[in-house]
């Protein structure tokens, strides 16, 4: 960085991310039903996004949600 600040890196923030996911599903102690249960939500859920259109017009207006569908799959 030219101000000499550090930022983590995209890959990092996702490893930190899922790190802190699987702590808290080990500190809540579910049973491993709970756990595929939450798959299964996530899974339904990506399906929906992926249904829909990835773009839109309303009016006059051309919405192009793909990056953002994209980003909400990964």
């Amino acid at each position: 960085m030219a101000d000499g600040s550090w930022t983590p890196t995209t890959q990092q923030c996702e490893f930190e991310f899922l790190y802190a996911l699987c702590r808290r599903y080990e500190k809540a102690q579910k049973p491993l039903e709970a756990f595929e249960a939450d798959i299964r939500r996530h899974r339904d859920i990506v399906d929906d996004i992926m249904s829909e259109s990835a773009s839109e017009a309303i009016k006059f207006l051309h919405v192009d949600c793909a990056p953002l569908k994209q980003a909400r799959v990964l």
